[in-house]
């Protein structure tokens, strides 16, 4: 069972890193292609797209993978009825949500606050039907365990994308826009996707049965649902407050706009690079949990989220080493830009926090506790609007950073508490968490002072670049003498793991 699982979440984690590479290095390609202000309009249709499609579908998906495992561990028959249940209430509310687009005055142009991205967003409003029925057969899938699939259908999405964009930006067939050809190919991507989702849910079984059971599904997907719009209402409070605020303390609506662009568009999208990895956790353990929670299996949940906390504990730390150690590094690397790897330091501390707090709530929702997630989420997010609020006088930009920890640090200590009530857990991982503080000060009092000391006499890049091994060799010494990580074990189980996946070489 141990081998099965490390076995399934390191298939999830490779997928998931191989996709977001390809995004990450796609939006660098697409920055320089299309520019920033074709790239900026089609941001303002997709903002108010993706915010239009977590109203009409996420918290649905999260209920249907739990119920799925939950109906399989229990060997009920239920699952194709809570399917359609759920694709006939997203369906309606997508059906609902356009028709107020479509059918809507001059009011609703008020949205984008560039009326060129009004045209985008319309090519964008079929996929709202599309995105909700894959959503929830792709959730079926998560729920019957099939990771393999899982994965796959995100990472075809991801390639079929860049494909059809650069098929459009190319004039093959015929002249788009920049921000017209990202949002048709998004649409067509999206449609291809659809198709391919129902043949995989029909290859695994899957039926559309009678619908039932409505208010069990309402009830269920309703907090997660209202949590991400809330999620998504904080992102844009907070892209409106934080530069009027750094406007109103001595910056020119230019240099606001700049220092904001730095935290989102540069810093925070290598903030969330550890995700790509630990979010892996996440996607394998919400059907096994559900499966544990419907069998009354605490313990065995005990142990998993102990582990697992264990595990991103190891990850991050190492993550936030080599941010706050040689953020200014990175950024001038990457973006040509210190500034950038500045706030990129300072923010480094999110990166635990978030990742913990991220797992924590998957764990509650796979238990069937979507309201205490939804309840935990909404009261920390004031934490971060107070930050953006009040802090910019005293911190300037690094503001976010302050606000974006304490909420994510808030989430965990709540969750923390909830998954206590529910006696999962038993805080295992609080003894790996104080050594690896202790190592993370030591590599601060140590690397710090040496990246600037060399710098000076080396080039800059260089440098960071032989620090950076010599500070990963150190930590990996730490894990195996602190008995944290077995090195060796580790490594072995890799190689097995790469001799599995070459080709076997026929006998002739």
């Amino acid at each position: 069972m141990a081998e099965s699982f490390r076995k399934t979440t390191f298939i999830v984690m490779l997928f998931g890193i191989v996709t977001r590479l390809i995004a990450f290095l796609f939006k660098i390609y697409l920055s320089r292609a299309v520019g920033a202000e074709a790239l900026g309009i089609y941001q303002i249709a997709m903002a108010v797209w993706a915010l239009l499609s977590t109203l009409c579908g996420s918290g649905l998906a999260v209920t249907v993978s739990r119920k799925t495992a939950e109906e399989i561990a229990l060997k009920r028959k239920g699952v194709g009825s809570t399917v359609s249940t759920s694709l006939i209430i997203g369906l309606l509310l997508t059906l609902a949500v356009s028709s107020v687009f479509i059918f809507g005055d001059e009011k609703v142009e008020k949205l984008f606050s560039d009326s060129r991205a009004m045209p985008v967003f319309f090519v964008l409003l079929p996929s709202l039907v599309t995105t909700c029925v894959y959503n929830v057969l792709r959730s079926y899938v998560m729920g019957k365990k099939n990771y393999l699939l899982f994965s796959l259908t995100e990472l075809i999405e991801e390639v079929l994308n860049v494909v059809a964009v650069l098929v459009l930006l190319s004039g093959v067939l015929g002249f788009f826009s920049g921000q017209m050809a990202i949002a048709i190919a998004f649409t067509l991507c999206d449609i291809i996707c659809f198709f391919i989702i129902l043949v995989i849910y029909f290859k695994q079984e899957g039926r559309f049965l009678k619908p039932r059971r409505f208010g069990e599904v309402l009830k269920s997907s309703t907090p997660v649902t209202m949590m991400r719009i809330t999620n998504a209402l904080s992102v844009s409070l907070t892209a409106i407050i934080l530069p009027l605020k750094l406007g109103e303390n001595g910056l020119s609506v230019g240099e606001a706009t700049a220092e904001f662009g730095r935290a989102t568009g540069m810093a925070y999208p290598l903030l969330f690079v550890p995700l790509a990895i630990t979010s892996a956790l996440s996607v394998v353990l919400l059907p096994e949990i559900a499966s544990l929670n419907a069998k009354g299996g605490k313990e065995e949940i005990s142990q998993k989220v102990d582990k697992s906390i264990t595990l991103i504990i190891l990850i991050s730390i190492i993550f936030y080493l080599a941010y706050a150690i040689f953020g200014e590094d990175i950024g001038r690397i990457l973006f040509s830009d210190e500034k950038a790897g500045q706030i990129l330091s300072v923010s480094a501390g999110a990166i635990l926090p978030m990742a913990i707090s991220n797992f924590t709530t998957t764990v509650l929702n796979s238990m069937g506790k979507e309201t205490t997630c939804f309840v935990n989420n909404t009261i920390s997010i004031l934490i971060l609007l107070l930050a953006v609020f009040f802090l910019p006088k005293y911190l300037g930009i690094y503001a976010l950073a302050v606000g974006q920890t304490g909420c994510f640090t808030l989430i965990f200590i709540l969750n923390a508490i909830a998954l206590a009530r529910a006696k999962v857990g038993k805080s295992a991982y609080l003894i790996p968490f104080a050594k690896c503080f202790a190592f993370a000060l030591v590599c601060l009092a140590l690397f710090r002072p040496l990246d600037l000391l060399l710098a000076r006499h080396l080039n800059p890049d260089l440098s960071a670049l032989l620090l950076g091994v010599v500070m990963t060799i150190f930590y990996l010494l730490f894990l195996q003498l602190t008995k944290l990580l077995n090195i060796k074990s580790a490594l072995s189980l890799l190689l097995k793991k790469i001799k599995k996946m070459r080709p076997h070489r026929r006998r002739v």
